[in-house]
């Protein structure tokens, strides 16, 4: 682990504890819709509200970068870690539906509003060479979180929702005030704010679009474990523990794998390291059409769960090289959006496709779909060197 987290600058030790507590006290989203069940929502309704949790997820983040290019990195941070803290309070104390919708609506909006920061903060303060396993190190604190606090609310909501929603808007306001504590309030260096800023100017990077493009092809891959895994697991005859084994599984091995490659990734040059986490997440979900066992489902998971560490290791490194200093938050937010757009197409696609031929059809179409967005990154991969100075 020494060798994986070593030699990083104090400052993004603070934002790494802030995430790790942020993401341990993450206990309201995984049960969103539960609440709203026990709160005797129409399961259209629930579906209403969590489809508008992931609109504010999207749009939250675009807001989220425009802010950081513009007022700063912490301060957006803040702003975010905050807003999501009162609107877990209003989700939490709302009877009323209408209340209800808003609150799931802000709550998307705000509790990835910081993202965009992060990641540009990451760039801020890491030196170049070391901002893959910088950027790793985060996603590893983000499932360590996840992993300890979801045991924690499965226990708790056992008890009520209320407590969730108690600790969920605490640890926001305990991970904005690491940050306001000890990041510094100017890491970005200055910038003629009379350049472009707006988002269109970085749509208009047509290589960055292009990269975003190909990463939202390999997400919409990744996301079916979370969407039509489960289904096709059931098809087999397999249940929902069986399923919740499975995926289980992937957390642990990114809390056991992840310092042990990061510093392997390090050494890779950054489009051997993005296409070979490219092919193995398309050869795992591949594998998974052969899978007729809770065994065989499992196995498969090691494979694509090697190939996310390397893309979400690299992935955010490569954007944050592409992006000039004054717009470095806004292109961390185009490149969210990949992710949250490949969640809103991959469980309707993924199910159809489901529906209509079967897993076999499902799995190898994962397969066939992760190569293409391989040769996609192999392609840029000249264009981006050229464009960063980087091999």
């Amino acid at each position: 682990m020494a060798r994986a987290s070593g030699g990083l600058p104090r400052p993004f030790y603070a934002l790494f504890g802030a995430t790790l507590v942020n993401r341990l006290g993450g206990v309201v989203e995984p049960f969103l819709a539960l609440y709203l069940a026990h709160r005797d929502l129409p399961v259209t309704q629930i579906g209403v509200v969590v489809a508008l949790s992931g609109v504010g997820s999207l749009l939250g983040q675009l807001a989220g970068g425009v802010v950081a290019d513009r007022i700063g990195r912490r301060e957006a941070f803040a702003v975010g870690m905050v807003g999501a803290a009162a609107s877990f309070a209003l989700l939490g104390a709302a009877h009323a539906t209408w209340l209800l919708v808003i609150g799931g609506f802000l709550a998307g909006g705000f509790i990835d509003f910081y993202r965009p920061a992060t990641g540009a903060l990451v760039h801020d303060l890491v030196d170049a060479d070391d901002r893959p396993r910088a950027y790793g190190l985060l996603f590893w604190a983000v499932n360590l979180g996840f992993a300890a606090g979801a045991t924690m609310a499965g226990a708790l909501a056992e008890r009520g929702y209320g407590l969730l929603f108690a600790i969920d808007a605490a640890t926001c306001l305990a991970c904005a005030a690491i940050v306001w504590r000890f990041v510094p309030p100017a890491t970005a260096p200055a910038v003629d704010h009379d350049e472009p800023g707006r988002l269109r100017d970085v749509l208009a990077d047509r290589v960055m679009v292009a990269f975003c493009a190909v990463v939202g092809l390999l997400a919409i891959v990744y996301m079916q474990s979370f969407s039509t895994l489960p289904l096709a697991m059931r098809e087999d005859g397999l249940g929902p523990g069986a399923y919740g084994v499975t995926i289980a599984f992937n957390g642990v091995l990114i809390v056991v794998l992840q310092p042990l490659l990061l510093p392997v990734v390090n050494r890779m040059r950054r489009r051997d390291a993005l296409a070979a986490g490219s092919v193995l997440v398309a050869a795992g979900m591949g594998i998974e059409g052969l899978a007729a066992n809770v065994v065989a489902y499992a196995l498969p998971v090691a494979v694509w769960t090697t190939g996310e560490i390397l893309v979400t290791s690299v992935g955010p490194a490569t954007i944050a090289d592409l992006a000039p200093a004054h717009l470095r938050a806004r292109y961390q937010a185009v490149f969210g959006t990949a992710f949250s757009g490949a969640y809103v197409i991959a469980p309707v696609a993924g199910a159809a496709l489901l529906d209509a031929a079967g897993g076999r059809a499902l799995w190898s179409a994962c397969a066939a779909l992760g190569l293409v967005a391989t040769a996609g990154q192999l392609a840029l991969a000249p264009v981006i060197a050229r464009r960063t100075g980087r091999p």
